[in-house]
């Protein structure tokens, strides 16, 4: 339903954060809130600022990815849209906290940027490059494992 490659790769605040030419996000609800409108992450701040090990890291982005995914699955029906708006999920963007963003983002290897990101701002990754960064957080925990 959604061609990916016309929405930035990582938004800040409903914003987007990568040198992408359009905003796509803000149309599909991603201004005011962020986007984050789940009332269950919005519970414990704690639960935003805590640090993952790399095993906990690669969970955490696991859970929200395949979430965001199955959003995306969703909203190819109009019943699927209507669940996400009112469940609060996203079907392009996985949510996530500026702080794990960062935490993701350092593990990867992209930490070129990571100091322009407010810690306390509500992120979204996309769902393709999520995946991405997924598989490599496991290819290097595995591979430090052996």
């Amino acid at each position: 339903m959604y061609d990916l490659s016309c929405f930035p790769i990582i938004v800040v605040a409903g914003k987007p954060f990568s040198l992408s030419t359009n905003s796509v996000g803000e149309a599909l609800g991603m201004g005011a809130t962020g986007g984050m409108a789940s009332i269950g992450r919005m519970l414990s701040k704690q639960v935003e600022t805590s640090n993952h090990t790399a095993e906990g890291l690669i969970q955490f982005l696991h859970l929200r990815t395949v979430t965001t995914r199955r959003a995306f699955d969703r909203s190819k029906r109009w019943w699927g849209r209507w669940y996400n708006k009112m469940a609060g999920e996203h079907p392009i963007y996985v949510q996530l906290s500026g702080h794990h963003l960062v935490q993701v983002l350092t593990a990867t290897g992209q930490d070129d940027e990571t100091a322009k990101i407010p810690r306390n701002a509500q992120c979204g990754i996309r769902v393709d490059f999520s995946e991405d960064y997924l598989a490599l957080l496991k290819e290097k925990y595995y591979a430090k494992k052996r």
